[in-house]
């Protein structure tokens, strides 16, 4: 687990994926930078998702609040609807039919099944958390409240994901988060270079920079003017008709994904789960191939 991974994808992958209120960032943060990292980390440790708003630079927001929101009018409606609707049927027979699927041939080949069984329930409900979010409908995310979304849908995958076993006699995600250990190597007026300690002893170091009283990672910092860009050059490219193209196709692969999936759900027994499983493998096979011919794009 390294620090890059752990504070700049947080910060600007969960972040960027949702709109975040345009406001003055006032809430709670330490001056310092190894405080404020460890802030970051022992709050997504506690469960607190809502620390990525809180540690965003207000310019930041008002970036990712256009691009988000503006995405929100590009999306088909019914296509984006019926995906997420698709998603929570997904979750809903992975959960009901848990010891058929564990107990089928194909979960046998699984190497570490062992694992896949102690972290089944936990992952089944961090897909029902996304699928029943606020942004699970495109209505919802055209005015999707992202402080709420991440204090609660984030918070709720944070908490599913402490459930998740790291593997035997290994701390969890979560709990490998709160023991990482930050210390000041240097530090200027808005600079500074943290090394930064993993539980198993790896050590790295990582440069900051303060951005309107808020430290972020260097990299994200240098890359975001250039993806906020990008991404506003995509949507901006984005016409009705694109989605238009390939709507009919999308729609009968969700219609045989749904098929599938009410099989499966149908299955009273071992053996005719394993029946219908062995028979839904020549759709999925061919959802996969659809798929991969389809521009799911929205340019």
């Amino acid at each position: 687990m390294k620090l890059r991974s752990t504070l700049s994808a947080c910060a600007l992958g969960v972040a960027a994926l949702f709109t975040l209120p345009a406001c003055s960032p006032k809430a709670s943060m330490p001056e310092a930078p190894d405080a404020a990292m460890k802030k970051i980390a022992e709050d997504l440790g506690d469960g607190k998702a809502g620390v990525l708003w809180t540690a965003m630079p207000a310019s930041y927001q008002k970036d990712i609040t256009e691009v988000v929101r503006e995405a929100g009018t590009k999306v088909d409606p019914e296509l984006y609807d019926r995906g997420f609707a698709l998603l929570d049927k997904l979750a809903d027979v992975l959960g009901r039919q848990r010891a058929f699927i564990l107990g089928s041939p194909m979960a046998a080949q699984v190497q570490d099944k062992a694992a896949l069984e102690a972290n089944w329930d936990a992952g089944v409900a961090m897909l029902r958390s996304v699928a029943k979010s606020k942004a699970s409908t495109a209505a919802g995310l055209s005015k999707l409240d992202v402080k709420a979304f991440l204090e609660s849908t984030g918070s709720e995958l944070l908490a599913h994901a402490r459930k998740f076993s790291g593997g035997k006699d290994e701390p969890s995600f979560t709990e490998q988060l709160k023991a990482v250990k930050f210390e000041i190597e240097k530090r200027e007026a808005d600079t500074a270079a943290l090394r930064v300690t993993q539980p198993d002893g790896t050590v790295t170091t990582v440069q900051l920079v303060r951005i309107e009283e808020r430290w972020v990672p260097a990299e994200m910092a240098e890359q975001w003017s250039t993806k906020i860009a990008e991404a506003k050059a995509n949507l901006a490219a984005t016409k009705p008709e694109d989605a238009a193209k390939n709507k009919p196709q999308i729609l009968g692969a969700f219609a045989m994904a749904e098929g599938v999936i009410a099989q499966l759900s149908a299955a009273k027994t071992q053996a005719e789960f394993d029946q219908a499983l062995q028979g839904a493998m020549m759709p999925l096979m061919g959802l996969m191939m659809m798929g991969q011919g389809l521009n799911f794009s929205a340019n």
